[in-house]
């Protein structure tokens, strides 16, 4: 296990809470890993405050490092499919629009463009495992790419 953020900041305070697990300063959209390494690669509430060009990157990214087989772990938002879940979406806009700016229209047009399960799918993955937690809107997903 590695874990990776582009602020050194987040990297050591991550390294103070998780002794023992390497962290890397680097941009998910440019790893700085070889091809082929990680049997599974993760992302966090990382995908909707990005730009659609460096969402897809970071996409292009996790394939080349994923070894044969490897998987794709996400955990983001996606639109309200009920009652409890459009509760939870107006919560979460709530507190996403007080991050303003460029986080809060791209975590816009993630939610236009179909959320974090649309996005799994135009970028060459297909979901194997799904949780959808309807009090906060989102998807947690285990994906592999599409040969």
């Amino acid at each position: 296990m590695i874990g990776l953020d582009k602020s050194a900041g987040k990297v050591r305070y991550a390294a103070s809470m998780a002794p023992g697990i390497p962290f890397v300063c680097g941009d998910a959209a440019r790893l700085p890993f070889k091809d082929g390494v990680f049997r599974a690669v993760s992302v966090s509430f990382g995908l909707h405050d990005k730009s659609p060009d460096i969402r897809s990157a970071m996409m292009r990214e996790a394939r080349r490092v994923l070894s044969p087989g490897g998987r794709f772990i996400a955990v983001d938002f996606e639109n309200p499919w009920s009652a409890k879940s459009r509760a939870g979406a107006f919560l979460v806009r709530t507190v996403e629009r007080l991050s303003r700016g460029e986080h809060y229209r791209n975590g816009r047009d993630f939610l236009r463009r179909g959320g974090l399960r649309a996005f799994i799918r135009e970028n060459g993955f297909e979901e194997t495992t799904r949780r959808n937690v309807q009090a906060g809107s989102l998807g947690v997903v285990v994906a592999r790419a599409v040969e």
